[in-house]
């Protein structure tokens, strides 16, 4: 059985439980959470979304970001996308909460935590989920920063908010 994804009202208080595919997009507000991953060196891996996805389908997007269902937080939400998404096991102790925003764009309204999260040591071995996720790259800021600026369309709306 599918899980139920967790929906909340305007102070992300949560009001009840809903399939997916229920949902009332223009309408009703559910959680969702978004990791940037970056390494040693600065460097920020992005993945690039299927294009058969719903939101945002085939821009580059954060990490790894995922529906919050029910009995999560938004913590144990961004731990287990990160795995299913990209194959990364994510510390707890490392992961770095810094903004939590209600968004509304793309037909839809989220009350999205961030995370940030620096990997340590070894550098992983990316094991994506084809049906999320078409491609992952590292890129380095000057890259990213240029990227941004000359196409901007390619990337899912929050990027710009994770590049200084």
């Amino acid at each position: 059985m599918k899980p139920r994804v967790i929906m909340v009202n305007e102070n992300d208080k949560i009001i009840g439980m809903k399939l997916y595919k229920d949902i009332d997009f223009p309408n009703e507000i559910y959680r969702v959470s978004r990791v940037w991953i970056t390494d040693r060196e600065g460097n920020s891996l992005l993945q690039k979304r299927n294009p058969e996805m719903r939101f945002h389908a085939g821009l580059w997007a954060c990490a790894a970001a995922g529906t919050n269902d029910e009995g999560e937080t938004y913590e144990s939400n961004i731990i287990k996308e990160a795995k299913e998404e990209i194959g990364i096991d994510l510390d707890p102790a490392c992961l770095k909460r810094v903004k939590k925003t209600l968004e509304r764009n793309s037909g839809r309204n989220v009350w999205c935590t961030y995370f940030e999260y620096q990997l340590r040591d070894v550098m992983p071995t990316i094991v994506k989920d084809v049906t999320e996720v078409a491609e992952t790259k590292w890129f380095n800021p000057g890259e990213l920063k240029e990227l941004l600026k000359t196409d901007p369309e390619i990337f899912t709306p929050d990027i710009a908010g994770f590049v200084s």
